[in-house]
């Protein structure tokens, strides 16, 4: 989409496989043309109207390539280009970054992770919630069952590997990888596309603002691309993070005062970021430019940080074992160790509900609760979880140590805000998974949690 003045003009390129966001998406090359960019869309190869086979990720560096050397040889382009995107998009412009030509002056990266392995499995457990789901909207075939049932659906079917012909009547290659290469050091995450993705930020030559929430699960993956970006390019680039979801939006019930600085979509951020790449404009906010801007919540607030987020206080909570099922945490040791016990049937497993990344919760089911929900308050131990509340902010170690006979275990943790008298709110999520031939402690990080746990046999 071209502005309406004739004229050459800087160009700002997204690509994107979800055709069932090409109205938002067009509504966003409006918004962009109307300020003096060429928007170009494409839809990657095999979605929507573009021609071929779709295969996520295989093409993607290519064809992306092949898409700015057209946009260079476009008579409406004034040599000054910039990538822009989010989530799968986001990945795109990562696979590109080493090769990029000299037209290219920066990226706009949202919610996009480069440690595939990492994303997909959360220490050792395949992340069905997330890369299920996925797979279940962009499978590319017409489902044989009804929307609303394919996820259980999904999780019901054993082997699950059968999975995708159970639901769709065909193979979906890409996806059998994904749940049968379940180790790290496996030749398919450490060659190829997976591993150049890894080492992309290291070799990026422009600057970057990259955009993430504090509830998205690539956050963790977005705080390691900041900082293997090289120095000279990172004190150009900068990274902003808000209390968001991976819909670029907050979600739940608890309220973010001030949060809308950047948004709808940080495009008041992006808007700035273009204007002085692209068009050699002053920034009207100087905070950006080689800085880390966070949203403190609980306070209400931006943050704007030198080189990267610093903390200043621990604070040790205990668990204390009372009687019944509901337990409080503590600042004071227990004189003696606690622990807890309790039966688990993988015919009845425990349904998760809300959490930081858990993307099923974008389908609607009555089952998926968004982050930020509201949940009575109330610290204990249910059905085989623990509901730790946390009454401070910063980040958070859980460390456990279990006890059992299963070949696998995973555990859970979860953050929560707590507001006014009665109610908390679930702010993060992580999970932890014990092997009978794994005896080293797993150790999981992110801002705001970080969940330890070891076996005792």
């Amino acid at each position: 989409m071209l502005p309406q003045e004739g004229g050459l003009w800087p160009v700002i390129l997204c690509r994107s496989p979800y055709p069932f966001m090409l109205a938002d998406l067009l509504e966003q090359a409006k918004f962009w043309a109307e300020r003096g960019y060429a928007f170009v869309l494409q839809e990657c190869r095999g979605r929507g109207r573009s021609e071929g086979e779709w295969v996520p990720f295989v093409h993607e560096t290519e064809d992306g390539l092949d898409t700015l050397t057209w946009v260079i040889g476009q008579s409406w382009s004034n040599g000054r280009i910039g990538t822009y995107g989010s989530s799968y998009s986001g990945i795109l412009q990562w696979g590109m970054a080493e090769h990029l030509p000299p037209e290219v002056k920066t990226m706009f990266i949202g919610f996009a992770g480069i440690e595939r392995y990492r994303r997909l499995y959360m220490n050792g457990m395949f992340r069905h919630d997330l890369f299920t789901t996925w797979t279940i909207w962009n499978s590319g075939y017409p489902p044989l069952l009804p929307q609303e049932t394919l996820y259980r659906e999904a999780l019901s079917v054993r082997p699950h590997i059968e999975m995708d012909r159970h639901l769709f009547g065909h193979t979906l290659p890409w996806y059998r990888n994904w749940v049968t290469e379940i180790g790290p050091d496996s030749p398919f995450w450490n060659t190829g596309f997976w591993a150049e993705l890894k080492e992309a930020p290291r070799k990026t030559k422009i600057p970057v603002m990259i955009a993430e929430g504090w509830f998205d699960h690539n956050l963790n993956s977005s705080v390691i691309s900041y900082n293997k970006l090289p120095e000279p390019v990172r004190s150009e680039s900068c990274f902003l993070i808000g209390p968001w979801v991976h819909t670029e939006d907050v979600a739940g019930d608890l309220d973010y005062p001030n949060h809308e600085l950047w948004v709808p979509k940080h495009r008041r951020a992006a808007l700035q970021w273009f204007n002085h790449y692209l068009k050699g404009e002053p920034f009207e906010n100087e905070d950006l430019r080689g800085k880390v801007q966070t949203y403190l919540i609980g306070e209400g607030r931006w943050k704007s940080w030198d080189g990267w987020i610093k903390t200043n206080s621990v604070v040790r909570y205990e668990l204390a074992c009372t009687q019944g099922v509901h337990h409080r945490l503590t600042r004071r040791k227990p004189l003696a160790e606690n622990a807890v016990s309790y039966a688990y049937d993988p015919a009845h497993p425990v349904p998760t509900k809300g959490g930081a990344a858990l993307m099923n919760y974008l389908s609607g089911a009555p089952d998926a609760s968004p982050a930020g929900q509201r949940l009575s308050r109330r610290a204990g131990y249910e059905d085989g979880r623990y509901f730790f509340l946390v009454g401070r902010t910063g980040g958070t170690l859980a460390d456990f140590r279990s006890n059992h006979n299963a070949s696998d275990r995973k555990l859970g943790c979860r953050g929560y805000f707590i507001h006014g008298l009665c109610h908390g709110a679930v702010c993060r999520r992580h999970l932890v998974q014990h092997s009978r031939w794994h005896h080293q402690p797993a150790f999981s990080w992110w801002p705001r949690i970080l969940l330890r746990a070891a076996r005792d046999r």
